[in-house]
């Protein structure tokens, strides 16, 4: 069984700015006495679909199924080749701010044409997805891409974070604030950030390492009209 999703990963402008994000920002786990972890650069990505464990008689049949779900769409893609993109506007605490344990960009704005890619690719795959996290599969589409996670004291684990996150500054829970959006340096001068969708990647979510891996990578236009 191998734990799948599907997804979008940025190029190489987004990342860069997410990573000035970071850079600036070592000091929020003391100012909110919250262990704040940023997401590791590689890790940043937009999800489509979660299918959970997917077996090895399922996994050979969704690349072969998006590849159709892209051939089919090839038209709509190109005319709105303009529109293959996604504005993250607002930062966002979940599931709230008094209780956070992850910090995402949100896009707000609605994008017809990325949120019919995302229900094609639901439909399309949803026979493949593992029976228990179907229900999730239904819920509403809510483009975001996870900045972070909280953790409490002493208990990060085996997580795989930035190669300086581990040495986080040690919290007082006597002194725990709400995380707030203004306590983030350059958030107001970076967002709105575009996201600009050229594939559609297959990938691998390994529990033990906690890293992902690109099993495939489909581009989402592959012919020119005439």
């Amino acid at each position: 069984m191998t734990r799948i999703f599907i997804a979008s990963y940025p190029d190489n402008g987004f990342t860069e700015k997410i990573q000035a994000i970071q850079a600036n920002n070592s000091h929020l786990s003391e100012l909110w006495g919250r262990q704040c972890v940023f997401s590791k650069l590689e890790k940043l990505h937009l999800t489509y679909l979660f299918m959970g464990n997917v077996d090895k008689a399922n996994l050979t049949k969704i690349k072969p199924t998006l590849l159709a779900l892209i051939d089919k769409s090839q038209e709509e893609f190109i005319k709105g080749k303009a529109l293959l993109k996604l504005d993250f506007d607002r930062l966002e605490f979940w599931p709230s701010a008094s209780n956070p344990k992850t910090m995402v960009l949100r896009s707000f704005k609605t994008n017809e044409t990325i949120s019919a890619l995302q229900s094609k690719i639901k439909l399309a795959l949803f026979p493949f997805i593992e029976p228990k996290v179907r229900d999730q599969a239904l819920q509403d589409f809510k483009p975001h891409i996870t900045l972070a996670r909280f953790y409490d004291e002493g208990k990060l684990g085996n997580v795989s974070v930035n190669k300086d996150s581990r040495q986080l500054p040690k919290t007082n829970p006597k002194s725990v604030l709400k995380p707030n959006a203004n306590d983030i340096r350059l958030l107001r001068n970076t967002i709105p950030l575009e996201l600009k969708l050229s594939h559609l990647s297959i990938v691998e979510s390994d529990l033990k390492t906690k890293n992902y891996n690109e099993l495939e990578k489909l581009p989402l236009i592959t012919l020119s009209l005439a």
